[in-house]
């Protein structure tokens, strides 16, 4: 199995792609995770996609350090991101925002009830958000740690109640920034 990768334009130049980092290791976890050539392919598209948007490096096939934090790209049709390098097979890779509460992380999901592409973020800063539409998010930081959700002028349009608290669903389209802390 060959993944390829397709770069539309040029990336940003913080962003690295599958093409500068070990492609066979890459292709070694989309076979261990029985992955046609096709999933491979559709999962490495939107891997580059995100490197195009927001840079970052790819640090397996399906998850990209980015902003502090970790994006983590499920594959086309399934509901959660995989862990391809200690358990590919298994259909979900469990979010460091699923596994507790008060463990230091928020989380944004790219679709409703915490399903999707995953960001976490554990540091304190204000990161870029790189989808719109209906999502999800969980604030699972320190005890009262409250996140601030930022729009295009830099101002603040909502703030979460403090940790732990989430929501099953919420409209990424006026956000461009998280601060989660």
């Amino acid at each position: 199995m060959m993944i390829t990768v397709s770069v539309i334009g040029a990336a940003p130049a913080h962003a690295e792609s599958s093409s500068k980092l070990d492609g066979n290791s890459f292709a070694n976890q989309a076979r261990a995770g029985k992955l046609s050539e096709r999933q491979a392919e559709t999962l490495q598209e939107k891997v580059d996609a995100y490197l195009q948007k927001t840079g970052g490096k790819q640090i397996s096939l399906n998850e990209i350090e980015i902003d502090n934090g970790v994006l983590k790209v499920a594959v086309p049709g399934e509901a959660h991101p995989r862990d391809f390098v200690n358990a590919p097979t298994s259909v979900a890779l469990a979010s460091r925002c699923l596994d507790g509460q008060y463990n230091g992380w928020f989380c944004a999901f790219r679709s409703t009830g915490f399903s999707g592409d995953t960001l976490e973020w554990y540091n304190c800063g204000t990161y870029n958000m790189p989808w719109t539409g209906y999502g999800s998010w969980r604030n699972n930081q320190t005890r009262g740690t409250v996140a601030k959700f930022i729009n295009a002028s830099g101002g603040v349009i909502y703030s979460t109640p403090g940790a732990y608290s989430s929501s099953t669903s919420y409209n990424w389209t006026p956000v461009y920034k998280v601060k989660p802390c």
